[in-house]
């Protein structure tokens, strides 16, 4: 096979000087990775994209101009995190990426992909952000609730061995990473800083048990970074890709995506109603879910934010995050 480099990549500036390093023996090796794909092509063009801080991508398109984009995740502990979740969206019929293979070659974890030709709509409203249809939220709220129609079973991450936690519960009150989450709001006085008004840990637990039981463990293949940079703008509509991958329940996932809404808008409400009635318009699933439902998972969605946000001085997203739980919790 004819591999020809079309470009070099551009690495990104903030990302760790090892990982970077990774990026580089990638590059330096890919003619070879590439001819180790079991693809029938005799020729391919390798053009890697731009600048991603978890993985690096090379697009591929061979001599009858089929595509494929080849993902390398970067210093993951799960680099096939996403592979289960977009098969069982495919499974059930969602328009999502199909997943071709997945390994490792010289020792990079990949994960081989159909190529999407499409910008995402973070790439759209980048360019004409005074133009940008806000509408579309509603649209991405109908393929969020559609991602929802296949049950699983256990919570947390998907490991080599079965779901991180058995119950709700478990997760819920059990897991390092939520629990310190709550923490750097206590020590670093960000209640105080900004007026979130949000009840203490055990009170949004409590609300949310209210509504998913401790004991549940039937739990949903949820996206849990559904936001602009994740979905492709294509002629079909929407199409939702690079899962952050939780064995969860949906309101989580419907919740987060309405906070993430900060990250891109100065007034994060609107997108966040239009997600909220695009997902609710599809389906009756789940007791056809009130705004008042989701006001705990929408607290805690904004606890697990305001650590990257504060830490990472994205103060005009933590300002907007005011504003999201002003409106919701009245």
């Amino acid at each position: 096979m004819q591999v020809t480099i079309l470009n070099t990549p551009t690495f990104p500036p903030n990302a760790r000087e090892e990982d970077n390093a990774t990026r580089q023996n990638i590059v330096h090796n890919i003619v070879e990775i590439v001819q180790g794909l079991d693809l029938a092509s005799r020729k391919i063009t390798v053009t890697f994209a731009s600048l991603g801080t978890a993985s690096l991508v090379a697009l591929l398109q061979d001599e009858n101009d089929e595509k494929y984009a080849l993902k390398f995740p970067i210093n993951s502990t799960y680099p096939f995190r996403e592979v289960p979740f977009l098969r069982a969206w495919e499974d059930a019929g969602i328009y999502t990426p199909r997943v071709i293979a997945y390994g490792e070659i010289l020792q990079f974890p990949y994960v081989l992909m159909e190529c999407i030709d499409a910008p995402t709509y973070w790439h759209v409203f980048l360019q004409t952000p005074h133009e940008f249809d806000i509408a579309i939220y509603k649209n991405i709220g109908q393929e969020l609730a559609k991602i929802h129609a296949s049950e699983t079973s256990g919570y947390g991450r998907l490991l080599s061995d079965g779901p991180e936690y058995v119950t709700h519960g478990d997760w819920l009150t059990g897991n390092p990473y939520i629990n310190n989450q709550f923490t750097y709001i206590t020590e670093n006085n960000t209640t105080d800083q900004y007026n979130f008004q949000l009840p203490d840990q055990g009170e949004i637990n409590s609300r949310i048990f209210s509504h998913i039981p401790r004991e549940e463990t039937t739990s949903y293949w949820c996206h849990m970074d559904c936001s602009l940079g994740n979905i492709f703008a294509t002629p079909h509509g929407p199409m939702l890709f690079d899962p952050g991958g939780l064995l969860s329940h949906p309101y989580y996932d419907l919740a987060h995506s309405m906070v993430l809404a900060c990250i891109y808008h100065d007034d994060p409400i609107v997108p966040a109603e239009l997600l909220f009635e695009g997902y609710a318009a599809m389906s009756d699933a789940f007791n056809n879910p009130q705004k008042e439902t989701l006001i705990p998972f929408i607290q805690f969605q904004a606890v697990m934010k305001i650590r990257q946000w504060h830490a990472g001085g994205k103060l005009n997203r933590l300002e907007r995050l005011e504003k999201i739980l002003e409106f919701f919790q009245g």
